[in-house]
């Protein structure tokens, strides 16, 4: 499964509501985000790599994870907050685990501004842009 396959389905099953799109990708991660072994899960064994493996340790359930929540996280509150959660998560992270996890920092780093972008893109849509194509398709 790629984040595109999951996103496409998540905005299927949500009838195009963007925000709860996210929300449902987000919370399909939160379920299993403390259990030891996660790697492990069904889910998880489908899991397309999001990240080089920097870190050495198999860790993509949680690059996963940390993606969906902050791009959430960025779409609801744009771009510079975002980085700063992200940036505060990875210091958390590190406080707490005494180890430097290049992969999930590089998701912390980046994930938010790709929300913020999204919802950028989204409140520049115009509806006249689709009614023109609309237009056009049917003429043809």
């Amino acid at each position: 499964m790629t984040l595109s396959e999951l996103f496409r389905k998540s905005y299927q099953l949500n009838a195009g509501d963007v925000y709860l799109s996210l929300l449902t990708a987000t919370n399909v991660f939160s379920r299993f985000w403390f259990l030891k072994g996660r790697e492990t899960l069904s889910i998880a064994t489908r899991l397309k790599l999001i990240t080089a493996e920097q870190s050495g340790e198999d860790d993509n359930y949680g690059s996963w994870h940390h993606f969906w929540g902050l791009v959430l996280f960025g779409y609801c509150h744009g771009a510079t907050s975002s980085k700063l959660v992200g940036w505060l998560e990875s210091m958390g992270s590190q406080r707490v685990t005494k180890t430097d996890e290049a992969d999930e920092n590089y998701v912390n780093h980046h994930a938010g501004p790709v929300g913020a972008d999204l919802r950028k893109e989204i409140e520049n849509w115009s509806s006249d842009r689709f009614e023109a194509s609309e237009n056009t398709r049917h003429a043809n």
